[in-house]
């Protein structure tokens, strides 16, 4: 889940707004937007109900720690 939220999604916004002719400041604001980590109230939806809280938790740590890295990487896609 956080391979797809932190990579895939954000890749897909840059592939598909530049293939469509979009330029500054639109392609960053929107990849940069997606990039953004898990948020929390998926911890807080799961402990709720009861559902997948050990995966809700890990995935939201997965996608923080991965987005220190992905989102430099976007920001240097995106100049």
């Amino acid at each position: 889940m956080a391979l797809l939220k932190n990579i895939v999604q954000p890749a897909l916004v840059l592939v598909t707004l530049r293939s469509l002719g979009y330029g500054a400041p639109i392609v960053p604001e929107a990849v940069l937007t997606t990039a953004i980590p898990v948020m929390p109230i998926v911890i807080v939806l799961a402990v709720q109900y009861h559902v997948f809280e050990a995966r809700a938790s890990a995935a939201l740590f997965l996608s923080v720690i991965g987005s220190i890295f992905t989102i430099g990487v976007f920001i240097a896609l995106t100049q």
